[in-house]
């Protein structure tokens, strides 16, 4: 870990067979704190920051091995050991390495060497520091090309996040479990309708579909549960349907409706996907596009970032003691 996130990880099965579980953690120590120093000893040698006093901090969930290293307990607990492996020891004694105990719960490397439940995961990396999260995913180009691949990660980015602003607005907000919260997100038609509209049409192709959930499934449920719905929601948007809407709308047309998002239900407005950052009007790039003004409370905005780095920003509305609530919730789950 460095600065709160992590910059290197290993996970493999050990050379040397041990006789207890202890030796086992232990060995595994030496080979973190080979490691460890190595890396500490680059950081320095390289000037990445101007100097290094604290020592290395290393976790161990084995009490025992912990004690051992920190010289809390007898030789003779490591008679069995090469004399290398007392390297740990050395460098504790030295000032050089801290090892302390850490509950197997919430052990740090968890998240990157082996599976989790989703909500032991989610609790793992809110540890991190470093705002990000690496994720990888397995694709067969039997089932799959690349364009499928990047068409499904980027849908499936937009239905976490949608959801996860819905679940922490929902707790902002108070509402209670029993509580019916609506969900609305507007999509773009023009690749949806049959024929498609040509490149360039100048109009309003922007249709809404809604998904509707209790509060209480939102807030304990696995996020899965709300982007799923999302998910179901935007794929009923097809051709028929929207050319269903544009008939009913014609037959309405003197019917006048006012929105409004207050007290349970938020709008999502994705420009992520939009060249909003592309308008050059001969002093080059804007560092900045967005909206000016945002009506309605419960409006949201997905903005794409200036910088092509692939983050997005999230302009919305609520009460000021919602947003305090919302802001610190954004990070925190």
């Amino acid at each position: 870990m460095l600065a709160g996130g992590p910059i290197s990880w290993k996970s493999h099965k050990q050379q040397l067979t041990t006789t207890s579980t202890m030796m086992a953690e232990y060995v595994a120590m030496y080979n973190a704190t080979c490691h460890g120093m190595l890396l500490r000893n680059l950081i320095a040698g390289l000037k990445v920051v101007n100097s290094i006093s604290s020592p290395l901090k290393l976790y161990c969930d084995n009490s025992t091995a912990v004690n051992f290293s920190n010289g809390n307990s007898s030789i003779g607990a490591g008679l069995y050991l090469d004399i290398k492996y007392l390297f740990v020891r050395e460098r504790v004694e030295e000032s050089n390495l801290c090892i302390e105990y850490i509950s197997t719960k919430v052990m740090l490397v968890d998240p990157m060497t082996k599976g989790l439940p989703p909500k032991i995961f989610e609790e793992h990396v809110t540890y991190f520091k470093c705002g990000g999260v690496s994720l990888g995913v397995g694709l067969h180009h039997r089932v799959m090309d690349g364009s499928s691949a990047i068409h499904f990660m980027n849908t499936c980015t937009f239905e976490i996040l949608s959801g996860h602003v819905w679940k922490c607005v929902s707790i902002a907000r108070g509402l209670l479990d029993d509580q019916e919260t609506k969900l609305m997100v507007a999509i773009d038609g023009r690749a949806r309708l049959q024929p498609q509209l040509p490149p360039g049409y100048f109009g309003n192709v922007v249709f809404t579909t809604v998904v509707i959930a209790t509060a209480g499934d939102i807030q304990s449920k696995s996020p899965s549960y709300v982007s799923t719905k999302i998910h179901d929601a935007l794929v009923r948007m097809n051709n028929d349907y929207l050319k269903s809407s544009v008939n009913y709308l014609e037959q309405h047309l003197d019917v006048k409706t006012r929105a409004s998002y207050k007290y349970s239900n938020i709008r999502i407005i994705s420009w992520a996907r939009l060249p909003i950052h592309d308008a050059d009007f001969g002093w080059g790039r804007p560092t900045h596009t967005g909206p000016t003004w945002i009506p309605l409370e419960g409006l949201c905005f997905v903005l794409p970032s200036p910088k092509n780095d692939g983050s997005l920003s999230i302009i919305i509305v609520l009460e000021v003691e919602q947003m305090k609530v919302f802001s610190n919730l954004l990070y925190a789950i």
